[in-house]
């Protein structure tokens, strides 16, 4: 049996493991993150912002368990983003990752 995998999204914080990113592909979805957001805009119009409505479609990023485990506890994506950005760069890229 395969050893666990897991991921970030690293545009929208969310998480998810290999087997429900397999899962989700065996329901037709695809194996990229589907980002959902929403921006506002300036309109000339109406004299005021209005919202942007828009879709991303983003790669995993790979991250080892430990990590995975200390992200998942904090339910704010973004604030998975923010702890996920205090890692410094040469310990991600001195991940051992299968």
């Amino acid at each position: 049996m395969e050893k666990e995998k897991y991921f970030i999204c690293r545009h929208c914080g969310e998480l998810a493991t290999q087997t429900e990113i397999v899962e989700y592909l065996e329901c037709g979805g695809s194996s990229d993150c589907g980002c959902e957001f929403m921006t506002y805009m300036w309109d000339d119009e109406t004299i005021t912002f209005q919202p942007i409505y828009f879709r991303e479609y983003n790669v995993w990023f790979q991250i080892p368990q430990d990590i995975y485990d200390a992200l998942k506890k904090q339910k704010n994506a973004v604030l998975r983003l923010e702890m996920l950005r205090t890692i410094p760069a040469n310990v991600i890229h001195g991940w051992k990752l299968e």
